[in-house]
């Protein structure tokens, strides 16, 4: 249960606009996870973000989770602690309960 603020959700309105024209068909999925995920906005907790990508190229991955911190709306002042990924990665976290697993296996997807 997601309980954004209008700048919070534009920026991840942004982020995913900017994500698609740099990265065509690359991302898989975006995951709100920890105190937002639970339906807790605040500015003095982390936005976190969990970006996974398709395939395995980790350098893409980083430049997607770069790509956040560029993103620029006016008045969001929560920093978001992104947390690149690649399917290959997520899917091995799951199998072994890696930690990426564990921080983001209750969050919501907002792709």
């Amino acid at each position: 249960m997601l309980n954004l603020s209008a700048d919070e959700q534009a920026w991840l309105d942004e982020y995913r606009r900017q994500l698609e024209e740099k990265f065509p068909g690359l991302l898989a999925d975006i995951i709100i996870f920890g105190p937002y995920a639970r339906g807790i906005s605040d500015p003095e907790v982390d936005f976190n973000t969990l970006v996974l990508v398709k395939g395995d190229d980790r350098k893409k991955a980083w430049a997607v989770a770069d790509l956040a911190h560029i993103v620029d709306v006016p008045d969001f002042c929560v920093g978001p602690a992104v947390f690149p990924s690649t399917m290959a990665e997520w899917e091995e976290s799951k199998r072994m309960n890696g930690w990426i697993y564990n921080l983001a296996k209750d969050g919501v997807s907002v792709l």
